[in-house]
């Protein structure tokens, strides 16, 4: 799966289940799947930027972190 794929599926659990859960559980599920993901096909990208994982996979869903976007092909300086 591409990382845009990914990082698209990510949004529509977490919408589905801040809808239907509430926000927390919304943001709950995001980071359980994203450190999952992250930690296992990314570890370079936080050799690279020394940058933890932890951290990052809590702003993958809103694409705020420079990581996330430098994944996904997106302009960083956007």
């Amino acid at each position: 799966m591409k990382t845009k794929d990914f990082i698209k599926l990510i949004n529509e659990l977490t919408a589905t289940y801040t809808e239907n859960m509430g926000a927390k559980a919304g943001e709950e599920a995001c980071n359980i799947v994203a450190m999952k993901y992250v930690k296992k096909e990314y570890a370079y990208y936080f050799e690279q930027f020394d940058h933890e994982p932890d951290s990052w996979a809590y702003t993958i869903c809103d694409g705020k972190d420079p990581i996330a976007k430098y994944i996904t092909g997106e302009d960083v300086d956007e």
